[in-house]
């Protein structure tokens, strides 16, 4: 108890209750009791603070302090005796405190009823891959803290076009189309949104298409993600965009009559002539459809793969260390079991030519009708890309 003498007389209790202790005073004697918290409301908040929070109790007028365990309230207001309004401060770590009032008598003594719970604010600490094409269709991985009851993930200012809570450390996430940017990927749960990082950003990259200023004996259709030969000639086609280092994976599909020695897909400069890639992959590294034959700037590789109409065909192009490796649907890299991109083995020698002023995807025909279509990663894979390689993008 508090006591506050204005003579030096005694006081002497004469009634208590259960919630407040009524004093008569003795020869002029004054008691004014401390506050008391009987509840709040609401009894959680975020992690971030902000959270508007009505104390209820007795004794409040006068109060010169609130408290969220030891952190002052960001601002209050007493509106009554028995009444106070609190803004919650942070507690990004979450946890229970105990909401305390105090005035000039006293600070309240902490019960049940002024127990308040911060829910911890989710916290990004990686994300993978850290690109992906403009048009969406990425599936991201989220990884951090704090992730359980997750009701946003956004890209910038986008929401993800869906998105799983695996664990309380991960989510995954998938893109949604945006311009050619660099944006944020936060997650939202009743604590608050994630702070944004370094380790948040995710990269947009201009959707790779067939590029149309290619065009001689070829037609482009499925928003320039096919290209059709319109000629009996030898005639090819480059990607939209190229690139002069990292680790990149794309796949093509192409059409049931896909199947001439000269139909092909791969990788070419810039420079190369686009009517002799389909006759020895001169300015280039091609797999032909018929035999399944790989070619390398004008000459035969030794290299074998299966060959293939409809099936998908994936490259996987390592501009660091020079080397690319083809499959087709799923099977052996290079045509060996143990060959494999993630691991930088077996794959053939490119760096005579590569990366040059840098490497497109190609594809070439020489009979009308003959079509194949390019996934730079736009609409989601048919196979996985090796450890350490990303979609072209």
């Amino acid at each position: 108890m508090n006591k506050i003498l204005t003579t030096r007389s005694q006081l002497r209790a004469t009634r208590e209750s259960g919630r407040r202790v009524i004093f008569e005073p003795l020869s002029g004697s004054i008691f004014v009791p401390p506050p008391q918290v009987i509840s709040i409301a609401p009894t959680s908040g975020s992690g971030s603070g902000g959270t508007t929070v009505t104390i209820n109790g007795f004794n409040f007028t006068g109060a010169t302090a609130v408290y969220f365990g030891s952190s002052l309230a960001t601002s209050f207001t007493v509106v009554s005796s028995t009444q106070i309004t609190a803004i919650s401060p942070a507690m990004l770590s979450g946890g229970v405190v105990d909401i305390t009032v105090t005035t000039p008598y006293g600070t309240s003594v902490i019960n049940s009823g002024d127990q308040y719970t911060y829910i911890a604010v989710p916290v990004v600490t990686s994300i993978s891959p850290t690109s992906g094409s403009t048009v969406g269709g990425t599936v991201v991985t989220v990884t951090g803290t704090n992730f359980t009851g997750a009701t946003a993930v956004k890209f910038g200012t986008l929401a993800a076009t869906s998105f799983t809570v695996n664990s309380p450390t991960q989510i995954t996430a998938t893109s949604p189309a945006a311009g050619s940017s660099v944006v944020d990927v936060t997650v939202t749960t009743a604590g608050g949104t994630s702070a944004t990082s370094g380790a948040d950003q995710f990269s947009y990259i201009v959707a790779t298409t067939w590029n149309s200023a290619d065009l001689s004996g070829v037609t482009l259709s499925n928003g320039n993600l096919t290209m059709t030969g319109n000629a009996a000639a030898n005639d090819g086609v480059r990607s939209t965009t190229f690139r002069t280092s990292g680790k990149y994976y794309a796949e093509f599909t192409g059409n049931a009559v896909f199947a001439s020695g000269s139909d092909g897909v791969g990788v070419a400069l810039g420079s190369a002539s686009l009517t002799t890639l389909a006759s020895n992959a001169t300015g280039a590294a091609l797999v032909y459809a018929s035999v399944g034959n790989i070619w390398f700037n004008g000459s035969y590789t030794g290299v074998t793969i299966s060959n293939f109409t409809t099936s998908v065909v994936s490259v996987a192009l390592d501009l660091g260390n020079k080397r690319i490796w083809f499959r087709v649907a799923g099977g052996n890299w290079n045509g060996n079991a143990t060959y494999d991109p993630a691991t930088n083995v077996g794959g053939i020698d490119i760096s005579s030519i590569f990366p040059g002023a840098g490497a497109y995807l190609a594809g070439c025909v020489n009979r009308v009708g003959d079509a194949t279509t390019i996934n730079p990663g736009s609409s989601g894979f048919a196979y996985a890309i090796p450890s350490g390689f990303v979609a072209w993008g």
